[in-house]
């Protein structure tokens, strides 16, 4: 699978002259966690909510090209998905820029990858489940995590994970559900102090056919 399938295409960017607070409004509004910063549709660097966020109050009236991270990590949409992941947790980022012939053309972000794994799994059945959710990662966390979900009486469908690109102490688990008790699973994940990621059936993830 190519990152283009999956990645965002005409990603909001902002200038290296923009402010800060800017910036820090389009990633409240919109609900971004990033945004690239392009100088003349070149790419010149990547602000995160992060690194916003850390900046001391007397920093907020600097411009992006004062704070950015200059130089991004970036990936070719021909690239296979694969690689994007293997990037992402060499250099510990939750995003890559996709440049083509030195342009941005899109984004691929862990919510693109999560996606992607969705499609992968999904269960031939629409009554299945997918849950997603990371957690401490440890030995043996893997069967003991498994074990847990069929306590509740579901059978696991499908199930991948891996370690998280920007956490390398916690691991994602993606996977496909079958049974009535998932409600019951969601709670006590949060009560184990998991942290849901995304709940929901392939009937919602769907466009329905006329």
């Amino acid at each position: 699978m190519f990152v283009r399938l999956w990645m965002t295409d005409k990603p909001v960017t902002m200038g290296p002259r923009d402010g800060v607070m800017d910036a820090r409004d389009v990633m409240e509004g919109l609900g971004f966690r990033r945004i690239p910063v392009l100088d003349e549709e070149r790419l010149v660097g990547i602000v995160t909510w992060g690194m916003i966020e850390r900046l001391p109050a007397w920093d907020i009236d600097l411009s992006l090209g004062q704070v950015m991270h200059p130089d991004p990590i970036t990936i070719d949409p021909y690239a296979p998905l694969d690689r994007a992941v293997q990037l992402m947790k060499q250099h510990k980022v939750g995003a890559l820029p996709v440049v083509s012939k030195g342009k941005l053309v899109g984004i691929l972000t862990e919510s693109n990858i999560f996606e992607a794994v969705r499609r992968i799994i999904e269960a031939d059945t629409t009554s299945a489940s997918f849950v997603c959710f990371d957690m401490p990662d440890s030995p043996g966390c893997v069967p003991r995590v498994s074990q847990f979900i069929e306590s509740f009486g579901l059978e696991i469908r499908s199930f991948v994970t891996h370690r998280r690109a920007v956490d390398v102490a916690r691991r994602i688990v993606a996977m496909r559900v079958e049974g009535c008790n998932v409600p019951v699973l969601i709670e006590a994940l949060w009560k184990k102090r998991y942290r849901v990621l995304h709940v929901g059936t392939q009937s919602e993830a769907e466009p329905s056919e006329a």
